[in-house]
Parts: structure tokens; C-alpha cells; sequence
């Protein structure tokens, strides 16, 4: 893949101000990912750019371009396949998904400045198939996905997870998660985030093709404010009360201002587990409120995929699906009525157990 010129430009000086360190810090993380994927034996090589960082990985490394470099065990190999420029060859060895190395082929292969397009519609998507942020290293897979919905895509980012700094992993989902607009015109394309636009070079058309990612529901205070998409999003936006059992947003977030009142009083210390957490939206509070990871369990797929850290399976079923302990672990008293060993369970793999109610007389309690 060719190293993509852009620009960029803030919406505000409090906006860069805020989030360009942090998306530095993400941006640096992700270098340190994929070389790390290489050192730990996820993959046998990585394709990086940036002599400094390549030469002090104690990796086997071989310059391919200027300032490019194939790194691991497997450096040889894809050295030799990139100056063929063979990139099936060279998607094998990287690892990536057979679909997304054919779709690099039809696209970048054959001489697309920007595949974006070729992605399809972005509604719905998966959090790990959003490429829209990878011209400011805000990404959460190496290549190119093939659709906004790719499976092989979203696996791959999953065996990545483990090898990123918690903190920066949370921001760059955060940043990804935003609605955003991705438009391209007479060769240029630009892309809108809440925060700030990045301009670049794209396939030349005649007629604007625009793609418009809904994000899941969240939006950073320092964000433009307007009457078009991305900027007329709201952070609940996303998040239909009846996901979660409830007939308005105003009932909702009393509900959840009950829990994240309760948690206050015993603030979690590292991760926060949701057992029944539908879309995800008393997640993103919890993360809001307490800069801790979050994770949830959700049987409905439709709602699971509204959250990036959600896994889709049954709590009676919740010994398979998580077998790590959790700082804190967040439950409907019903869940536990409904499963007679659920509540055992969850005291054996948490620090605190928070249990709460939204039927009358409602209640939420650190037991």
C-alpha cells in the first residue's frame, strides 16, 4: 500500500487543542500493534513505515521503499513478493482476509487512489471495517476491508485487541464509533469528522459519491454543531430506548443515572462487565463517567452490534463466553432470578458486583 498524502483541518483551535494529542497517542500505539502482532507469532510479518521504530523493534527487518520496511521472521519473504509486486503474495503473508487481498486487487491494484468507495453503503457496519480514520492513524486493522461489513475483518481486529494499551484502544473506538462523511469529487475526497476534515487525493468522477457512517451513538463535546450529517448528531442518538427495555430516552437515563449514582459511591478500578447490556448505551455512560474499559454481553445480535466491546451470546452460557475476572460487574437482579448459578458466577469473577432493578420499587446497590 502506497503511504497516502492529506491535510487536515480543525473545526475549532479548543477541538485540535484536546484531540490532537490524543490521536498522536493512538496513532503511535498502532505502530507499536503491528509490531507487536509480528513479535508475539500472530503474524509473520508486518509492512511498517518509520526506520526509527523498526530498527529499535528487534525485529528482522528489510527496507523495501524509502522509509518502508517488511519486519519479522517473514521479512525475506514478503521483501521478495512487494519488489515483485505480487500483493496477493504479499496480503497472505500480512495476514490479511482473502476477500479484502481480492478486493485490493480490483481496487488499489488495478490503480484506485481511494478503494473507500468501492466499499459499499456503511449502514450498518462494523466498528473494525471503519478505514475513514486511517489518513490521521486512526485504525483498527492494517489493511484495506473489503466492505464496511466484513467478518474476516472484524475477527483479525479482535486478535489484536489484546496487544493495544487499553487507554488508546478505548480512544480510537471512541473516535471511530462518531458519525463521519466520506465524499469524493473530481479527484479529491474529503472526510468528515465531528472535529476536524481530512482532504486527499481520490479516484477522479464527475458526480459527488458520498458515504455516511452513523457512528453508535456518541459525540465529542468539542465537536461542530449543525444541520448536516455528521454535525447534526447527538450522543443519544444512537441509542433507542427500546433496546433497553425502555419507552423513552428520559426514562432511560434516569435509570442509568440511578446505576452510575450507585457506582459512584464504589467507583470501579479497571474494567466494567454489563451482563444483559443491550445496545451498549449505560457502557458509554460508565466510560464517560469513569475512564475505565467496558464490556458487555447482549444475546440480541441487532443490538450487540450497536457497541464495539459488546459480545453476542446467552448468560446462561456466560462461563464459555468469559472465563477472565473483572473489576466490577454490572447485573439486573432478574438476571439472576432467571439464572439460578448466574449470581454465584459473578461473585467468584469480580471485585464488586453491582445489582440493580428499573422494576418498582427500583434500586441499584454495590452488594
Amino acid at each position: 500500500m502506497r503511504r497516502e498524502a492529506s491535510r487536515m483541518a480543525w473545526v475549532s483551535a479548543r477541538a485540535r487543542e484536546v484531540w490532537e494529542p490524543r490521536i498522536q497517542r493512538v496513532s503511535n500505539a498502532w505502530f507499536d500493534v503491528e509490531l507487536a502482532s509480528v513479535k508475539t507469532g500472530l503474524r509473520r510479518a508486518a509492512l511498517v513505515f518509520t526506520a526509527d521504530r523498526v530498527r529499535t523493534s528487534g525485529l528482522r527487518h528489510v527496507e523495501v521503499a524509502a522509509d518502508r520496511f517488511a519486519a519479522g521472521p517473514g521479512a525475506d519473504a514478503l521483501a521478495a513478493a512487494f519488489t515483485a509486486g505480487d500483493d496477493e503474495r504479499v496480503g497472505a503473508l500480512l495476514g490479511y482476509p482473502a476477500c479484502c487481498r481480492a478486493f485490493f486487487a480490483r481496487t488499489w491494484g488495478a490503480g484506485s487512489t481511494d478503494p473507500t468507495g468501492a466499499m459499499g453503503a456503511a449502514d450498518p457496519g462494523l466498528l473494525a471495517c471503519n478505514i475513514l480514520g486511517r489518513r490521521v492513524g486512526v485504525r483498527l486493522v492494517p489493511h484495506l476491508p473489503c466492505s464496511f461489513g466484513c467478518a474476516g475483518t472484524a475477527a483479525l481486529a479482535m486478535q489484536l485487541r489484546p496487544l493495544w494499551p487499553p487507554q488508546e484502544l478505548s480512544r480510537a473506538e471512541e473516535m471511530l464509533g462518531w458519525p463521519m462523511r466520506w465524499s469524493a469529487l473530481r479527484g479529491v475526497s474529503i472526510t468528515t469528522w465531528p472535529i476536524l476534515k481530512v482532504v486527499a487525493q481520490a479516484d477522479y468522477a464527475v458526480e459527488t459519491h458520498t458515504i455516511a457512517w452513523r457512528g453508535l451513538g456518541t459525540y465529542p463535546a468539542e465537536g461542530a454543531r449543525g444541520l448536516c450529517h455528521p454535525f447534526d448528531a447527538h450522543p443519544r442518538d444512537g441509542a433507542d430506548p427500546r433496546d433497553n427495555g425502555f419507552s423513552s430516552i428520559e426514562a432511560m437515563d434516569q435509570a442509568h443515572n440511578m446505576v452510575l449514582t450507585a457506582l459512584r459511591a464504589s467507583p470501579p478500578r479497571g474494567e466494567v462487565l454489563d451482563l444483559g447490556c443491550g445496545n451498549g448505551r449505560l457502557l458509554v455512560r460508565v466510560h464517560e463517567a469513569f475512564d475505565v474499559p467496558v464490556q458487555g454481553i447482549e444475546r440480541d445480535p441487532a443490538r450487540a452490534r450497536q457497541h464495539p466491546d459488546i459480545v453476542v451470546g446467552d448468560l446462561r452460557r456466560v462461563g464459555e463466553l468469559m472465563d477472565a475476572r473483572r473489576d466490577t460487574i454490572l447485573v439486573s437482579q432478574r438476571r439472576f432470578e432467571e439464572i439460578p448459578d448466574l449470581e454465584a458466577w459473578a461473585r467468584a469473577h469480580a471485585r464488586q458486583v453491582l445489582v440493580y432493578s428499573y422494576d418498582a420499587p427500583m434500586f441499584a446497590r454495590v452488594a
